[in-house]
Parts: C-alpha cells; sequence; structure tokens
C-alpha cells in the first residue's frame, strides 16, 4: 500500500479495499472488526503498560517494523 493512500484512509478521504484490510490487519495481529472497535482514551502510563505488553508477546521482525513505524511518527 502507498503512502498516499495511507494517509488518505487516515484523513477519512478513502476507504481501504476489503483485501487492504485485511493485510492492515494481519500486519498489526489483530482481526479485521477490532480496526473499528475504539475504546476510551488511556492516560500515558496505561497506554506505555499496553503497549510494553504488546511488545512483549512480539516477534524480531515485529519489533523492527514497530520501531520504524514509530520512530517515522515522531520524527
Amino acid at each position: 500500500m502507498e503512502t498516499i493512500n495511507l494517509c488518505k484512509i487516515e484523513n477519512g478521504g478513502q476507504f481501504p479495499k476489503e483485501e487492504n484490510l485485511e493485510k492492515i490487519a494481519n500486519a498489526l495481529q489483530v482481526e479485521i472488526k477490532d480496526l473499528f472497535t475504539f475504546t476510551k482514551e488511556l492516560n500515558k502510563e496505561k497506554l506505555l503498560t499496553n503497549i510494553q505488553l504488546l511488545l512483549d508477546n512480539s516477534d524480531e521482525k515485529t519489533l523492527k517494523l514497530t520501531y520504524k513505524v514509530i520512530n517515522a511518527i515522531v520524527n
């Protein structure tokens, strides 16, 4: 998926195709329905705890991808 398409999806200007939804869900290791399930906002401490739990159960490939995504977002 191209970056431009991802930006359009994030901004609500485009909806991903079904096969791309599946790819996104697989990459995030969640079910497709989880992409549309929103929970209340968590405070920073709870967010960090939840992130750490997810990372603790991830393989090296997932950790590297996660690092790249986070690094791209914060820099």
